[in-house]
């Protein structure tokens, strides 16, 4: 969340010719391919804990348990809820309010007008 409130804020200097976009995918690839082999690439909550409600619903008794234990199934589901916001807190309190003012509406350039 920091990187991609980095890459949208207009304030910050955003990526040019609307490479946002693929920066911000190339961002999802470098998460999964860090992260993938040990929470299974669960970077999004739903994702995970649809298909774990569906197998237990279905049948498959461990459908709770993870790679880790039965105790840490919680953890691909609460971590993108706890980590999103978090994300955005630190990119506010560490690098948005060092940023220059610019006058008008949110979101708008300013543009000078002759």
């Amino acid at each position: 969340m920091l990187v991609i409130m980095a890459l949208t804020d207009l304030r910050n200097a955003p990526p040019k010719a609307n490479l946002g976009a693929l920066i911000t995918g190339l961002l999802v690839v470098a998460i999964g391919m860090a992260f993938g082999a040990d929470a299974g690439y669960a970077i999004n909550p739903a994702r995970d804990f649809g298909p774990r409600l569906a197998s237990f619903i279905t049948g498959y008794r461990h459908a709770w348990r993870d790679q880790y234990g039965d105790l840490y199934f919680w953890v691909p589901i609460v971590g993108p809820l706890l980590g999103a916001p978090l994300g955005a807190a630190i990119y506010q309190f560490l690098i948005a309010r060092f940023l220059p003012f610019q006058e008008g509406e949110p979101g708008r350039v300013v543009v000078d007008e002759e």
